[in-house]
């Protein structure tokens, strides 16, 4: 490499600027690699945790037994079976399945969430049904007439009221015995 004015900056505050760049490219790989092997440390210790600690096999809190490993067949493997046996088997089967299950319960609580009904069925009544309401009769009414910006726009003496030529077509329907508006 030859020593030329373009190879070195040419002052000291360049120097100094790509120095903070070098050490910014620097601390974002650091705290990748961190982040990195953080989300692996916790994804396997979860894994370690749900193969190594024993699975219970009945539930206090459900009052039932929870689901047993699949037995293994040709038949049960190419129809589906065993694999969605597997996958209800670790699903139901998680190590301290009631502790989780009431820590669930208490989370959602405190978030105002209700877990169980507290009415119970015997005394509960049983809802009237809603009446529809009554609809009123109303009369058709005529629109009024279309008002153009301008004539909204006029002072009031000069306007003309459009409901007033609706109401007296109106009364005169109804004194002739016409059903038109």
């Amino acid at each position: 490499m030859s020593n030329t004015p373009s190879d070195k900056p040419q002052s000291a505050a360049a120097l100094r600027e790509a120095r903070a760049q070098h050490r910014r490219a620097l601390l974002e790989t650091r705290l990748s690699l961190i982040s990195v092997g953080a989300f692996l440390f916790v994804f396997a210790a979860i894994a370690i945790f749900l193969l190594v600690f024993p699975r219970s096999t009945k539930s206090q809190i459900e009052n039932r037994n929870l689901a047993e490993f699949p037995t293994f067949s040709l038949e049960s493997y190419f129809s589906g079976d065993f694999t969605a046996g597997i996958t209800t088997f670790y699903d139901d089967t998680v190590p301290y399945h009631d502790s989780f299950k009431n820590m669930s319960n208490q989370i959602k609580s405190s978030f105002g969430m209700r877990l169980f009904s507290t009415i119970s069925t015997a005394a509960a009544k049983k809802p009237k049904p809603r009446r529809r309401p009554r609809r009123r009769r109303t009369r058709m009414r005529a629109l009024p007439a279309a008002r153009s910006f301008r004539s909204s726009r006029r002072p009031s003496a000069l306007r003309t009221s459009p409901t007033s030529a609706t109401t007296r077509r109106r009364k005169t329907a109804r004194w002739s015995g016409s059903t038109t508006c």
